[in-house]
């Protein structure tokens, strides 16, 4: 009775892991087609302020994805209703229900935190208790934008989340590499004391946000992995171009929050460096390592992959310019350069299956 009860919790732990793979997609999809309605050049900009964009894109994918591999790796029963929250919360938002998802969205972030918990308890090491914070501060976040009545509030609070989780998760790869973490940590505590300032004098605690964010940059261009690993060739050489570009735009959006705030023009050109070029950089490089890791299939390099990379980062070179330069028609032609990089990205992840599953195949003895 015990292995049956395991044997189908295991079944619904894998279904709702599918689902919340199935609803981080969408609300990618659905994020990107909000963003260029407001543009005006998606399919519905009549529609441009109908859906929270930057919540549904923090939460409902990158919040997902985070969680998911997260409870993939977790032996808790159950685990993947955590990434499903995070899903599910970003349908109802999309749906018109705004408190429901809000509520989910805390809730996922809550579980996060609980399943950084139960691997600290295994293995009490920074680089878990850094993602544990970042889930936290995912949540107060959400928490500032419920009161606040503004996803423009919690923005700071997005960004800290996302950095203390690329942070943390790479800490987890540098500490073989026998870097000082000393820089890091004050990093993260910057960043803790912007949020903190944030609750009283908001444009002052996203200036020492900024600070924060400068300083996580530089240390992670400086002593990340990744310098290494690009001089190896293939999968690994585009990783480590990957994630250099991306710690690069957290770097130029630290410096301009630092000195400008989160005010326009200056404000978009900040969201999109650090969430397009940090953020969605730095997926772009863990995708070919994360996909095996949840699938247990193999992704072989393509220069596809080179090619999705180029163009998201000119996309995203292209977009700063022209926000700060006020042009338009220039920031309408970068939209459609950042989609453009992603039907790339998901076209060399796709080659890169295919192929690697025609050389297993090619190499499985017959008899």
């Amino acid at each position: 009775m015990a292995t049956r009860h395991r044997r189908a919790g295991r079944v619904t732990d894998h279904l709702l892991a599918i689902a919340a793979a199935g609803g981080a997609v969408g609300a990618l999809l659905v994020a990107v087609e909000a963003g260029l309605d407001r543009l005006g050049i998606g399919l519905a900009p009549a529609n441009s302020g109908g859906v929270p964009h930057g919540a549904v894109m923090v939460g409902g994918f990158v919040g997902t994805l985070v969680a998911l591999e997260r409870a993939r790796a977790s032996d808790q029963p159950l685990a993947s209703l955590v990434p499903f929250a995070s899903a599910a919360g970003a349908a109802f938002l999309i749906l018109g229900w705004p408190a429901a998802g809000q509520l989910l969205q805390v809730l996922a972030a809550a579980g996060l935190a609980l399943l950084m918990w139960s691997f600290w308890r295994l293995q009490p090491q920074l680089p878990l208790a850094l993602v544990a914070a970042g889930a936290i501060v995912w949540a107060g976040g959400t928490v500032v934008w419920v009161a606040s009545g503004s996803p423009v509030r919690a923005v700071p609070w997005w960004m800290v989340f996302l950095v203390f989780t690329i942070l943390g998760e790479r800490l987890e790869l540098t500490r073989f590499a026998r870097r000082p973490t000393a820089p890091a940590i004050a990093a993260a505590l910057v960043l803790v004391g912007g949020l903190v300032t944030s609750l009283i004098n908001w444009r002052g605690g996203a200036h020492v946000v900024g600070v924060g964010m400068t300083l996580a940059g530089t240390w992670l261009l400086w002593a990340d992995t990744a310098r290494a690993t690009v001089r190896r060739g293939g999968l690994a050489t585009y990783a480590g171009a990957a994630l250099i570009t991306a710690y690069a735009w957290l770097a130029v959006a630290g410096v301009i929050v630092m000195l400008r705030g989160l005010l326009n023009p200056w404000y978009d050109a900040t969201l999109h460096a650090f969430f397009i070029g940090f953020v969605i950089g730095s997926i772009f490089a863990h995708g070919p390592i994360i996909l095996p890791a949840l699938t247990g299939r193999a992704v072989r390099f393509t220069p596809m992959f080179l090619l999705a990379l180029v163009l998201l980062h000119a996309s995203v070179g292209l977009r700063v310019a022209a926000s700060l330069a006020s042009e338009q028609n220039w920031r309408q032609q970068a939209a459609h350069a950042h989609v453009l990089a992603f039907v790339a990205y998901v076209a060399a992840m796709a080659l890169g299956l295919l192929l690697e599953r025609r050389r297993s195949i090619a190499g499985t003895p017959v008899g």
